[in-house]
């Protein structure tokens, strides 16, 4: 369906659109229709992400030479807030307000960056259990693939509390 400002140009339409012959959307067979998902790095949750906020101000721009350009946006204040779903590692808010607002959040951001990668650097050994279902898988479960000498399987782990979640292959668990 379409929508016409005007029966004028609806009739214009209609003279070129009727030499086509209809059109019709016709569908495989359902039993050999199949779905996939690719985007593999999208199938687990993140541990951490941030949610930030900019605040700019007008400053009235003094460049004679550009007229066009009115004002520019200064960066005055910012908010960052680490977001995770364990709470031993969630942190209030961080704001400031003042000069170089940027470098401050990259600051803050670097400061960040280090601290998550201490807590996601330590590593727990299986327990037996976990070790024993490891042994015992041939193929991935993200991919369905077997392991092979190129693409071996991995432990496939959260990085926070340790746990395991499964074995994976190399190219899946990177």
């Amino acid at each position: 369906m379409q929508v016409f400002s005007a029966e004028h140009v609806l009739e214009k339409h209609e003279r070129c659109c009727l030499v086509h012959s209809p059109q019709q959307i016709v569908f495989s067979e359902l039993d050999k229709c199949k779905l996939t998902f690719d985007s593999r790095r999208c199938e687990h949750p993140f541990d951490f992400y941030y949610i930030a906020d900019f605040e700019s101000i007008l400053k009235p721009d003094d460049d004679d030479d550009d007229s066009t350009l009115v004002n520019t946006h200064e960066t005055a204040r910012f908010c960052l807030h680490r977001m995770t779903p364990h709470e031993n590692y969630q942190t209030p808010p961080s704001t400031y307000s003042g000069p170089n607002a940027i470098e401050k959040f990259l600051e803050h951001i670097f400061a960040e960056s280090e601290k998550i990668n201490e807590i996601m650097s330590v590593q727990r050994p299986l327990e037996k259990v976990e070790r024993d279902a490891h042994e015992m898988t041939t193929t991935c479960r993200i991919c369905k693939s077997p392991f092979t000498e190129s693409n071996p399987k991995c432990h496939h782990h959260n990085h926070v509390s340790g746990d395991y979640l499964f074995a994976a292959c190399q190219d899946c668990n990177l």
